[in-house]
């Protein structure tokens, strides 16, 4: 059992701020905190929080019109903890995302680092009805019962135009932590999902598979299947969310 007192907390968010002349945006959030915590049997223990509701983060980026309708694009967001100014993932410099990509009538086309589709983080992610809401951190933490994507480098994404609300998004990683083996010996990322948006009904359908291979893990696989659905009541002004998740673990001979 843990009790935990939030004593003092601070949340700051830093409004973009647009530099008119080269379409870039330099933006951010702070959020830090007191926490007081004991566990049955041990000490008080009393510790300065970091992203307590928003994880802690900086980034800049940018838009530039290249005619007919097309734009290139970039994104580059940094996390790090605000008490120790430590980055939040050790030896990468923008380890929430770094994009480069095009947009247009026909869609968007992003390559670099980012959230899978069910990731619940960063720019392409479609995960409606999240089983969490914020990061604060118990024993027995609710993320370890949902199996969901993280961030993966080496990715390319493709985000069709919407039809009557309708949209499809595709995602691979060749290769989520690094690409320098032989092709079939990287663990790839392959994303498949259907969203639909219209009025007060947000639905999505996400399929997701993540190898194994190598010299030890030849064949291994872990394909994931997620369905979300949330409706916003107006008159309540409150959306009601549904997450249902299946796990299929395969490996091939």
């Amino acid at each position: 059992m843990k009790l935990s007192l939030i004593a003092a907390g601070m949340l700051a968010a830093v409004s973009g701020t647009a530099l008119a002349a080269s379409n870039v945006t330099l933006y951010g959030v702070l959020d830090a905190g007191v926490t007081v915590s004991k566990q049955h049997g041990g000490s008080t223990l009393v510790n300065m929080s970091n992203g307590n509701w928003l994880g802690n983060r900086w980034g800049i980026k940018g838009e530039e019109e290249l005619g007919g309708g097309n734009n290139v694009f970039f994104k580059l967001e940094q996390g790090f903890e605000l008490s120790s100014g430590k980055e939040a993932s050790e030896g990468k410099a923008f380890n929430r995302e770094a994009a480069l990509g095009l947009n247009g009538s026909w869609g968007t086309f992003a390559m670099g680092r980012f959230g899978g589709l069910s990731s619940d983080s960063g720019s392409y992610s479609i995960l409606g009805g999240a089983p969490y809401t914020t990061s604060f951190s118990t024993i027995g933490n609710m993320y370890s019962a949902f199996y969901l994507t993280d961030r993966y480098d080496n990715s390319v994404v493709y985000q069709t135009p919407e039809f009557s609300g309708v949209q499809g998004h595709l995602m691979y990683s060749n290769g989520r932590a690094g690409d320098t083996n032989k092709w079939s010996y990287n663990s790839h990322y392959y994303g498949l999902g259907l969203t639909y948006n219209k009025g007060p009904l947000s639905v999505d359908a996400i399929y997701e598979v993540l190898d194994y291979d190598g010299e030890a893990n030849k064949g291994k696989a872990t394909q994931l299947i997620n369905l979300g659905a949330s409706y916003d009541f107006g008159a309540f002004n409150s959306t009601a969310h549904m997450n249902m998740q299946c796990m299929l673990l395969s490996r091939t001979e």
